[in-house]
């Protein structure tokens, strides 16, 4: 039988988890909200906020460092955090075409969003590196 079961991930990874989430939903959010489109605004600022209240609240990481994570589940998160990465390198980029002076705060926004999904999967490898995340048997 095949274990990819974890011990925990410390509360330093999840709020550089909750830190990259919010600024993934929060800056696009209220850019939606100023440019009309209420829908993905509110839904996108909602996510982002949330996402801030995680990163701050002691008590969630708490429970999520005493929480067990599967180690495909953790793979998984890493996929989704480097995934997003073309994906705003695309908006950055497509931004210039539309509105010239929007580009200089996508690309700031991108490089913001970069460091945090570097952190967080560097704070997951020196996690599975320091034994924290146990290997498959």
């Amino acid at each position: 039988m095949v274990s990819s079961r974890s011990t925990s991930l410390p509360r330093s990874f999840w709020r550089l988890v909750a830190l990259a989430l919010f600024w993934e939903g929060l800056p696009p959010g209220v850019y939606f909200l100023f440019a009309g489109n209420l829908g993905w605004g509110i839904l996108l600022t909602v996510f982002g906020l949330a996402s801030m209240l995680v990163a701050l609240s002691e008590t969630f990481l708490r429970w999520a460092e005493s929480r067990v994570v599967y180690r495909p589940l953790g793979i998984l998160l890493m996929v989704y955090l480097v995934l997003l990465i073309p994906v705003e390198i695309w908006i950055a980029i497509g931004a210039g075409r539309y509105d010239p002076q929007v580009q200089p705060l996508m690309f700031l926004h991108l490089s913001v969003y970069l460091g945090l999904a570097v952190l967080t999967i560097w704070s997951y490898r020196r996690s599975l590196a320091d034994g924290r995340l146990a290997p498959r048997m």
